[in-house]
């Protein structure tokens, strides 16, 4: 299956000989001249390292993924300049023939589609881009699917006719069918009973578009763990039913099936232990799903750590646990791949390593008996960390964490290089990640330039429990820092930082803002928490993630920056730190800054450090990021209040 969201520029691919870990390689460079790629494939009996020239230009953050054409590894883009008539917008591909890298663009014209519901995927011996283009509606008669494919020679684009139900966001997903591209999705209407609840695949057969929707009556499934896939000459769709239950036994799994014009459903029993979120997937093995994640209890010792792999075969639903001692490897980049009649989960294990040196990656394969793992030797470059789904903007960052442990004593230092320039003012926001359990679930800590000619400190803290008015904070504090020479501008040669201080129980208990210019501290604001009025000890809480944006003043205010630049240093010297593309499990909420800005943020390597040094710029030319989702938390004005 591929999706728009979980596509990224670091991924492991299968084919029938090989199981490869790939990625982007080298240094982001405006000429492209220190850009590469890498590969490391594992052909079942050693490890073999392939590097591309430099020159490679990576393309744009979204749209982008690595899939198998032919048993060659190949890295697949949107290049080109972003153009209402399309004329100079182009894809590319680049690809590992087993000796040399190779790279072909397309003609311009190329309509990109829209960003939800994207795919490149394999498509028989081609490359294949998918996407949804036209205009959405409600009767459907302007929405179209389109496909360019590319087969090593030549580029050939289709179009659908109109009237294409799109179906729901998210879960759309393209995949090979019988050779083909086919789009499939939920349609119909949620309902609890699922009598209008159905699935659908619209694909092309090489020369018309072809629909199929199932009867109603599908059960859905939760949003976790469901997923597409291409299964011998059907489609599948799969997916985690029944009830949670600690003892598992009215958890269940099941797939859909379709030929193409017949669909039927197949359901395990009861028993099925789901597993954690990170390391899930459904592959297709030996022509029948498999539903593939980790079991077990987490540990440095791997001592009780599993893998588990339950079919869907002609006897029914079996399951199979591996051996405990499984190194589950490093958050992200673990993926459960088929190859050559097996599967592979594979992962970076290892430490990190600014040489390299003890940097490894593995692979666990099972073909339906044994379990066998491979270690690759060390060295191995593990290239940048994806970009969350959203891209890298705004209100959409990397998720700095520390296996969730407690981080502590964190200082976040902006070097300014370039005057940042707002129409409305800006707010460099540090929000934080309280553990389960606490009273305090998500922590603001935030420099603010509000619409004049000053820097302001202000600490937010919130409740885990969303209030869509978003005035229910647990803080509102404010304190001025200093003055700047002109309205809604950060002159560069700024140093701006917020330095956050812990108690004994590893509590945020306060923090130091500090403005410095290039003569010295202009400005210096220390704020002990429980000296806010009002404030308790039970509203202290410490962190376990956080993240950094450059967004607008508050609530939900949109900066349009005309200038900006410079560089972000996350430190801790008590904390090692991995960069993630998403909240980690650990944390209480999982709210989302709905301020927003025409920022971006630079790609990082997936270290495991107590350092880290992001570049950040302003983008004039491109769409706006904005992440969204259930619980987006607009910041308050300091004299705002709650009635």
């Amino acid at each position: 299956m591929a999706t728009s969201d979980d596509q990224s520029d670091i991924m492991w691919v299968g084919n029938p000989v090989q199981v490869a870990f790939c990625r982007r390689d080298g240094l982001g460079d405006p000429t492209f001249a220190e850009q590469s790629l890498e590969i490391n494939y594992f052909d079942g009996t050693e490890w073999v390292p392939s590097v591309s020239q430099g020159g490679i230009d990576w393309g744009y953050d979204s749209g982008r993924a690595w899939v198998s054409f032919g048993n060659h590894l190949a890295y697949c883009r949107r290049v080109g300049s972003s153009d209402p008539t399309f004329a100079q917008q182009r894809i590319a591909v680049t690809y590992f023939d087993g000796a040399d890298w190779v790279t072909s663009s397309s003609p311009g014209g190329i309509d990109w589609g829209y960003a939800t519901g994207r795919a490149w995927i394999a498509a028989g011996n081609r490359v294949a881009y998918c996407r949804r283009v036209g205009v959405g509606g409600s009767t459907f008669d302007q929405q179209r699917l389109q496909v360019t494919y590319f087969d090593g020679t030549e580029w050939v684009t289709v179009v659908s006719p109109g009237g294409i139900d799109w179906g729901y966001q998210p879960d759309q997903a393209w995949i090979a069918f019988n050779g083909q591209p086919a789009y499939c999705r939920r349609v119909g209407i949620s309902d609890p009973a699922f009598a209008q609840q159905r699935i659908a695949a619209t694909y092309f057969d090489g020369a018309d578009w072809v629909t199929s929707s199932s009867p109603g009556g599908i059960d859905w499934g939760y949003a976790t763990g469901r997923a597409w896939i291409a299964v011998g000459e059907q489609l599948a769709y799969c997916r985690r039913v029944g009830i949670s239950d600690p003892a598992f036994a009215q958890r269940r799994i099941a797939a859909t099936f379709s030929d193409g014009a017949q669909w039927a459903t197949s359901t395990s029993p009861g028993g099925i232990d789901w597993g954690y979120t990170t390391g899930l997937a459904w592959v297709s093995f030996k022509g029948q799903p498999a539903y593939c994640r980790r079991v077990g209890i987490g540990g440095s010792t791997f001592a009780q750590q599993h893998l588990q792999v339950t079919t869907c075969a002609a006897e029914g639903w079996v399951t199979t646990t591996s051996p405990a001692g499984i190194d589950w490897g490093y958050d992200p980049d673990q993926a459960w791949v088929g190859y050559g009649g097996q599967l592979a989960y594979g992962r970076r294990v290892g430490i990190a390593d600014p040489t390299f040196a003890q940097q490894r990656i593995a692979v666990t394969c099972f073909g339906g008996a044994e379990w066998d793992t491979s270690t690759s030797p060390g060295s191995n470059d593990w290239g940048y960390v994806p970009a969350p789904g959203s891209g890298l903007g705004s209100n959409s960052n990397y998720i700095l964490t520390s296996n969730c442990s407690l981080i502590t004593n964190l200082n976040v230092l902006i070097s300014v290089t370039q005057d940042i320039v707002s129409d409305v003012g800006f707010s460099f926001q540090l929000n934080t990640y309280s553990p389960q359990q606490e009273k305090c679930g998500w922590q603001q800590y935030v420099l603010v330039v509000p619409d004049d000619a000053s820097v302001h400190g202000t600490i937010n803290n919130w409740p885990p429990a969303f209030d869509p008015g978003g005035k229910n904070w647990i803080i509102n504090d404010d304190s001025s820092i200093c003055s700047l020479p002109k309205r809604n501008i950060i002159p560069a040669g700024y140093n701006i930082s917020i330095a956050l201080v812990n108690d004994s129980q590893g509590n945020v208990s306060g923090v130091t803002f500090t403005v410095e210019d290039g003569r010295g501290v202009r400005g210096r604001v220390t704020k002990s928490i429980l000296d806010i009025k009002g404030v308790t000890a039970d509203d202290l809480a410490p962190i376990v993630a956080f993240e950094l944006n450059l967004v607008g003043p508050y609530n939900k205010e949109i900066a349009e920056l005309s200038s900006g630049a410079g560089q972000i240093y996350y430190y801790s010297p008590t904390s090692r730190m991995s960069v993630q593309q998403r909240c980690p499990v650990c944390a209480e909420a999982d709210l989302i800054t709905a301020e927003t800005a025409n920022s971006s943020y630079s790609s990082l390597m997936p270290d495991l450090s107590t350092s880290f040094t992001q570049d950040f710029a302003v983008n004039t030319s491109a769409p706006m990021i904005r992440k969204t989702g259930p619980h987006m938390i607009g910041r308050p004005r300091p004299l705002d209040s709650k009635s």
